[in-house]
């Protein structure tokens, strides 16, 4: 149940959910224009910003009947075909993978990006509490476009793994990966603080005649230390 204000752009997506240890759901997406659900007031509250993208985050219970809160963010870049990947840690903390506006100074909690890089999309990792509040974000360091396509929570509990795709180089921590001319993949390692630990490329260099890179697409575990990378 929701509510769009029609305006220029009356965009809404559900895109991803996640599950808390009891059972609650978080559900992630975007839209434009105002957007309100019920017993919580419209979000952003600000005509001017009726056509920009944003990202909405809302808890229910596992009924999906009950709102335990909702919070607008951004504004942030379209998604387009890819999700808006969501994890969850033993606290029930919240990260997610969110598409920086170009020169667009962007406030999460106490933090504010801005993606200099003209004409490109970077992403950030966000960290939220089970009660929503936003905690942290932080910022892929890269010349150029790079996107955060998949996350999984670490077996151990030591942090997460990113999974996506760059297009220049890229900065993990200790680990400067470079794109081939076609982009590259690459898996990075975050700990809960977000701190970028380390990177690693992924996939094979584009062939003619097509000459496309294979991605990191989606991430996940199988409970005992090892991980599995779709592209």
């Amino acid at each position: 149940r929701s509510y769009a204000q029609q305006t220029a752009f009356p965009n809404l997506w559900f895109m991803s959910a996640v599950s808390l240890s009891n059972g609650d759901v978080v559900i992630a997406g975007e839209h434009r224009g105002e957007l309100a659900f019920p017993g919580y007031p419209s979000q952003p509250g600000n005509a001017t910003s009726s056509a920009l993208n944003r990202y909405f985050f809302l808890r229910c219970d596992d009924s999906l009947n009950v709102i335990q809160w909702y919070s607008s963010h951004g504004s942030f870049l379209d998604r387009f075909q890819h999700n808006i990947p969501l994890v969850v840690d033993p606290l029930d903390n919240v990260y997610a993978s969110v598409t920086l506006n170009f020169n667009t100074p962007i406030v999460f909690g106490p933090d504010v990006l801005t993606n200099s890089t003209f004409g490109n999309g970077i992403d950030a990792i966000i960290k939220m509490d089970g009660a929503g509040e936003p905690l942290w974000m932080r910022s892929i360091q890269a010349t150029g476009s790079t996107y955060a396509y998949g996350l999984v929570w670490k077996d151990d509990d030591s942090g997460l793994l990113a999974c996506g795709e760059q297009i220049s180089s890229a900065t993990f921590g200790t680990s400067v990966i470079q794109a081939f001319t076609s982009g590259r993949g690459f898996i990075a390692e975050i700990d809960p603080d977000g701190n970028f630990l380390r990177g690693f490329p992924s996939g094979v260099q584009g062939q003619a005649p097509t000459s496309l890179q294979s991605f990191s697409n989606a991430l996940a575990s199988d409970g005992t230390g090892n991980y599995f990378v779709a592209g």
